[in-house]
């Protein structure tokens, strides 16, 4: 049922990108909507800050970068995951391929059978595991950072599974075109395995745009990770790749191999986090990364620029649920770092929302939101 909800939905959406829809909506209802704000982002700020206060963490680090001893490191973060870590395991140790890998799972503090199934790998020579207390998915993912002694790093979440001759298919041409990134295709897994998305060749791309914005399903340079590592206490970590891994890939490639089996989880962030005061680490984690960014010396580009509106457009879908005070104030702390990251920059597929802003007008600003199609 749940994958024949997805179809209908990416049907819809197709219909609506090719027939304009949304534009016209957009062109319609942008007259009467118009709600301007004047509170403070000092004030916003504040009244974010006591609903739901921001981390402290950071994603900038000295990891370890070690002598070069295998192609690849796969990192597993587990927690609670008695059902699934098996399967996930397996479904990497079972790669035919000629390149060297070694495996790093990190329990984090699992109070379910979850160690106890890691004993029975324990004299695995492709795999070390790693016991921990609970620090959080990216202090799990933390941990399989500091040191690295491969060529390329990948991650894979505990619950889901390397597709057969994944690790071949993405290193043969992460190597003979000495790649940054790259990237595969995947299947979702609920009732029943169907197709998430897939590339149509082997292409080089621009990855501040066109490489999804989580760490699954692709292969990195471990050079890319020496300075940076996934915010710790702050949900939604994946948003460092958007804002400061792809930037710095020089060379990204997509392949259309299927290289990741997701499984969809009910009870994961994704689903959950919409009626969750916590959902506004969407707009913390925006705000840490780009303050990080300026840290890391990452050049602002008009790539960034629009990646970052995409951000803006997403983190309003996120907290949607959260109360319209809340959405405003939000709104007034990003129309502060508009100005303080970008204030010369322009975009024309943002146009109206670039203007929504300039104007404070939240009532714009929500309809552009509301209307927009990833």
């Amino acid at each position: 049922m749940n994958a024949l909800k997805r179809k209908l939905r990416n049907f819809i959406k197709q219909i609506v990108q090719i027939l304009g829809i949304n534009k016209f909506l957009f062109f319609i209802k942008n007259r009467f909507a118009s709600e301007k704000l004047s509170k403070t982002a000092e004030q916003a700020r504040a009244e974010l800050e006591q609903f739901s206060s921001c981390p402290q963490g950071t994603s900038i680090a000295e990891n370890t970068l070690d002598t070069i001893e295998y192609d690849l490191q796969i990192v597993i973060p587990a927690y609670n995951v008695e059902k699934y870590i098996a399967e996930c395991i397996d479904s990497i140790l079972a790669q035919k391929t000629k390149y060297s890998y070694k495996v790093i799972v990190i329990n984090d503090g699992s109070t379910d059978r979850t160690k106890e199934i890691l004993e029975q790998y324990v004299n695995h020579s492709k795999l070390q595991i790693i016991h921990q207390e609970n620090k959080g998915f990216s202090g799990a993912r933390n941990k399989g950072l500091d040191n690295i002694n491969a060529k390329y790093v990948a991650f894979v979440d505990s619950d889901d599974k390397l597709a057969p001759n994944a690790i071949e298919s993405l290193l043969d041409v992460a190597f003979h075109q000495d790649a940054d990134i790259v990237e595969g295709g995947f299947y979702r897994l609920d009732d029943k395995l169907y197709l998430g998305y897939k590339h149509k060749k082997v292409k080089q791309v621009n990855a501040a745009i066109d490489l999804k914005g989580y760490p699954c399903g692709k292969v990195f340079k471990s050079a890319l990770f020496k300075n940076i590592h996934f915010p710790e206490n702050f949900w939604f970590e994946d948003s460092i790749g958007a804002f400061l891994i792809h930037p710095q890939a020089i060379k990204a490639f997509v392949i259309p191999d299927i290289v990741y089996i997701y499984r969809t989880n009910l009870a994961s962030i994704s689903y959950t986090a919409p009626f969750k005061k916590k959902s506004i680490d969407t707009y913390w984690v925006t705000e840490l990364l780009l303050e990080e960014r300026q840290k890391l010396n990452i050049i602002v580009s008009n790539d960034i620029f629009e990646n970052f509106l995409r951000q803006v457009v997403l983190n309003y879908k996120r907290t949607q649920k959260m109360p319209i005070e809340i959405q405003k104030n939000i709104f007034i702390c990003t129309k502060e770092l508009l100005n303080k990251y970008f204030n010369k920059w322009s975009s024309k597929p943002f146009k109206h929302l670039i203007e929504a802003f300039q104007a404070a007008d939240f009532g714009k600003y929500k309809l552009f939101c509301d209307l927009f199609i990833f």
